[in-house]
């Protein structure tokens, strides 16, 4: 998830002026893990119920022959849904998984604003951060974490080609929005020509969104 801090020309920090600090949310698709071991809910073993790889590495012996099906890109994990669960809807996870995933980040960043928005930062800003979800056997979404301080290993091919790509991404995107905030141009997702997998999920210049997004996903 990116975070981004934009601050126009002229802003009075001490008075703290809303209309001139832009406070907007991007989500990433992200990439999909599983764990090396079978699941057993009565495991005592961390790396049958913890999916980052460190702890994948560290626990599991055999991780380094296993480690590149540990990973899959978004896709992978709608073609799977597709050939094997044989859900009704197809393309489930991209028309109904996808975006709930989007939808909830940025209906928390909406909640805890007051804690993500850097009102005290001097300058524009950005941050990443790791947003985890899980899903069960009823593919029922649940949020698991927000991550201040996500791993950037790239341990397996998909995230050596994702990570790159999306770190440019949010260093490109993140210039380009501070630039149209802070010359009063709209902040929209068709407006933005460095956004190529980020999508936005909250913007201060339109605070519905968030809701919206929700709204329409759990109705």
């Amino acid at each position: 998830m990116l975070v981004i801090n934009a601050k126009r020309v002229g802003t009075d920090s001490a008075c703290g002026d809303a209309s001139q600090l832009g406070y907007f949310v991007f989500m990433h698709p992200g990439f999909v893990r599983f764990s090396s071991l079978p699941y057993d809910a009565a495991s005592p073993d961390l790396a049958v119920h913890l999916t980052n790889q460190s702890v994948q590495a560290k626990q599991t012996r055999t991780f380094s022959q296993l480690k590149e099906v540990t990973t899959w890109f978004p896709d992978e994990l709608n073609d799977y849904f597709n050939k094997r669960h044989r859900l009704q809807d197809r393309d489930w996870a991209k028309r109904e998984l996808y975006p709930k995933i989007g939808a909830l980040p940025g209906y928390v960043s909406a909640v805890f604003r007051y804690f993500l928005d850097d009102r005290d930062c001097p300058s524009n800003a950005f941050r990443i951060l790791g947003v985890d979800f899980l899903i069960d056997d009823e593919l029922r979404l649940y949020l698991l974490e927000f991550n201040a301080y996500p791993a950037w290993g790239c341990q397996t091919s998909v995230l050596a080609k994702l990570k790159p790509s999306l770190w440019r991404e949010a260093v490109c995107l993140s210039s380009e929005v501070t630039i149209r905030f802070r010359s009063r141009l709209p902040v929209a997702e068709q407006h933005l020509v460095t956004r190529q997998d980020f999508g936005l999920v909250f913007s201060s210049e339109e605070p519905e969104l968030a809701r919206r997004n929700v709204a329409k996903l759990y109705k």
